[in-house]
């Protein structure tokens, strides 16, 4: 889900959620071909004119945003991740579904690796899997009937190829 994130005391705090019209006059701290619709509709308002903005990292524009200095539109878990005590999110509506892109080496067997790809797919502590680990000589648990678990899945049918392997959002 696309965000804004802004000053905690921007007007946008106010709502439940925004609309990208409602965004046009703002200053976007990021490239306007990152979010198109923003563009789209900026245009309109302004008169073409734009301050150019520095490529920034998603925490450095945040916490340019903090300043009050402008908004930034990312995936809601990116927003997340960067989450500050003086900023807000809020869902942005007119605007494409981010896309979020996970990916991990196949070969990697490290219990960290493992965990990671859990929880990516959404497996808790409770979960089949949450017991022990590869490296405790034990079962990892089992997966749902009829499914094999990736463990089992590489020791059937091998190695599933070089590269990566990974889930997008």
């Amino acid at each position: 889900v696309p965000v804004v994130v802004a000053a905690k005391d921007h007007p946008v705090a106010a709502f439940e959620e925004v609309d990208v019209t409602d965004l046009a006059a703002e200053h976007l701290l990021q490239d306007p071909a990152e979010v198109p619709e923003w563009g789209a509709v900026a245009e309109e308002v302004r008169d073409g004119t734009r301050a150019e903005v520095p490529p920034m990292s998603a925490a450095q524009s945040v916490e340019v945003a903090a300043s009050g200095a402008g908004v930034v539109i990312l995936p809601m878990s990116v927003a997340r991740l960067h989450h500050r005590k003086d900023v807000v999110h809020r869902p942005v509506t007119g605007v494409t579904e981010s896309q979020v892109g996970l990916a991990w080496l196949v070969n990697n067997e490290d219990p960290r690796v493992e965990t990671f790809i859990g929880i990516v797919r959404g497996r808790t502590e409770r979960s089949t899997r949450g017991g022990s680990t590869r490296g405790e000589g034990g079962a990892q648990g089992a997966a749902p009937q009829g499914e094999p678990d990736d463990a089992d899945r590489r020791t059937q049918t091998g190695s599933r190829g070089a590269g990566a392997r990974g889930r997008g959002n």
